[in-house]
């Protein structure tokens, strides 16, 4: 089902950049964890960390897919680190389908941004996590102009209770212009879930 409906709104919301602007980084975090691959010896490897950062543009999806597939095979990606300031909502839409399945964790540590499409990206996780110096800022559909979409914010709407995004986030992004941002508060990180800690650093 949620398959369906990421199909229905990249189609409605179309890709219009050519531009490969995100970048992926891996990081071990020197413990084991059980690993996704049965034909590994001991069914264990490296517990590793995904950083995703920059803006979303068209073709980060195929990137991503093609990037991961390079990791060593006994590794176990137990969270993506994200850090983007938003961009094509139905690549991002796609990613966090690929999120979703793996299953792992979002995070977002200090001084880190993620809004627009990158909430989408978050909203994912498994479980989710961010700093209490990070900012998760939301807004309505635009088209590639900037122009807001209606039907896409209503398309995206629906699509988000299957991400656990409760209403009154939808709300604040329903109402918010594509041209502005609204950051969530504790209250409402409190009901997504989000678990909020104090400072943290990236690993």
């Amino acid at each position: 089902m949620l398959k369906t409906t990421i199909a229905a709104a990249v189609a409605l919301l179309g890709v219009v950049s050519t531009a490969n602007a995100m970048s992926f980084a891996r990081v071990a975090t020197g413990e084991l964890c059980e690993s996704s691959m049965p034909s590994v010896a001991a069914n264990r490897g490296p517990c590793v960390v995904i950083h995703m950062t920059g803006q979303i543009m068209s073709g980060d999806m195929a990137k991503l897919g093609a990037w991961l597939d390079t990791l060593p095979a006994s590794d176990r990606v137990i969270a993506f680190s994200l850090d983007s300031p938003g961009g094509v909502l139905g690549e991002a839409l796609q990613m966090a389908d690929m999120i979703a399945r793996i299953p792992a964790k979002t995070e977002l540590f200090d001084n880190t941004t993620c809004a627009s499409a990158c909430f989408w990206l978050f909203a994912a996780g498994r479980y989710r996590e961010m700093s209490s110096r990070a900012r998760l800022g939301v807004h309505s559909v635009s088209d590639a102009l900037g122009a807001e979409m209606p039907g896409g914010t209503i398309t995206v709407a629906r699509m988000a209770h299957q991400f656990g995004v409760p209403d009154q986030i939808i709300g604040k992004m329903v109402a918010t212009p594509p041209d502005q941002i609204t950051w969530l508060t504790i209250a409402d990180l409190k009901a997504m879930p989000v678990e909020v800690i104090g400072p943290r650093a990236s690993r």
